[in-house]
């Protein structure tokens, strides 16, 4: 869950650069199936997006991690990954199970999935939502946080506004879900994560954060909840 040190020169966090949105928070059109031509949302863009991008959240981890996947074109398609899905295809007509499975783990390590019902192949990536974090599993409201999370962005198109990459390869970012609510106004407002105010400084989220306190929201009604940061380090030796 926490929110890790940043490379000094990450890597592009979204690869292709036909993924990115003009800067003027429209989409363009595109055949892949995410782009549209309305505004993303009315939430305005703090400093230090790189650029936004549309994309769909296939798996919440937990309160402040998701997995996304974007469309890419055909033509873009590394031909390893292309042989991989022709492999995933036969094992899965085979009933190979074992196969098919060791074939998606190779995709995810390489950034890709393929989707059985569209027959389309995606890029994959794991994104961690800034300036929020959301209590650990095995702590007191850390299922619940999930589940919120994957409430409100689950199965859903959403929208990235997009910082940097971590140093565990992570895409740093705001998200937005399809109704263009941002995330993470959400969690706090539920009193479902922490403002992270080590990494993120906007006095929105903190008084989003005190605001759940005062009403006794969600994790504030304990009368003692532990901070994430504090119980890993109690439990893992670091607070990241």
């Amino acid at each position: 869950s926490g929110e890790f040190p940043l490379r000094k020169n990450p890597p592009n966090p979204a690869k292709p650069t036909y993924y990115v949105g003009p800067a003027d928070g429209h989409q363009e059109q595109s055949s892949e199936g995410f782009f549209d031509t309305r505004p993303v949302t009315t939430v305005p863009k703090p400093e230090g997006v790189i650029r936004e991008l549309k994309a769909r959240c296939i798996k919440v981890y937990d309160g402040d991690t998701i997995t996304c996947v974007v469309d890419i074109p055909e033509n873009d398609v590394p031909t390893k990954v292309r042989t991989l899905v022709l492999e995933l295809k036969q094992a899965i007509s085979d009933g190979n199970k074992s196969e098919a499975s060791s074939i998606n783990r190779q995709l995810k390590e390489l950034g890709f999935s393929w989707e059985k019902a569209s027959d389309k192949i995606y890029r994959q990536f794991r994104v961690r939502v800034r300036g929020i974090d959301a209590p650990e599993a095995s702590q007191s409201f850390g299922v619940v946080a999930a589940n919120y999370t994957r409430a409100l962005c689950g199965d859903r198109n959403v929208t990235l506004r997009i910082y940097t990459t971590d140093q565990y390869g992570r895409t740093v970012a705001d998200v937005l879900t399809d109704e263009g609510k941002l995330l993470q106004h959400e969690l706090l407002r539920a009193g479902m994560v922490w403002h992270y105010g080590r990494h993120d400084k906007r006095p929105d989220f903190h008084e989003l954060e005190e605001e759940a306190r005062r009403l006794r929201k969600g994790l504030w009604s304990e009368d003692n909840p532990i901070p994430p940061w504090d119980y890993r380090r109690k439990n893992r030796g670091d607070g990241e």
